[in-house]
């Protein structure tokens, strides 16, 4: 119980507040890579250490600035068509899609 707890705090530290509209202030495309990472479980008391290979897709990011008290700024990732469609400086609303 206590290795479960500790997993979800540190899975919950990673996250901040959802940005879903604001200005853009940046975009970046992410390519597909693959991240490896080493994985230990216990058999008995013996460690057995595994390689795990977590692949991530293409991602388009933008970044915004979300007005408010306080204001945000944060990353969204939106699809390729809306990556496209917008530039540096325009006001966006993911809240619709």
């Amino acid at each position: 119980m206590k290795r479960l707890l500790t997993l979800a705090s540190l899975m919950l530290a990673g996250c901040g507040a959802a940005v879903d509209h604001g200005v853009v202030v940046g975009k970046e495309f992410r390519p597909a890579h693959a991240t490896i990472i080493n994985r230990t479980q216990y058999i008995g008391k013996t460690p057995v250490t595994t390689p795990m290979v977590i692949r991530h897709d293409d991602a388009y990011v933008l970044t915004l600035d979300q007005p408010g008290d306080p204001p945000l700024t944060g990353e969204a990732e939106v699809t390729k068509a809306r990556y496209e469609s917008v530039d540096v400086g325009d006001a966006i609303d993911l809240r619709a899609d």
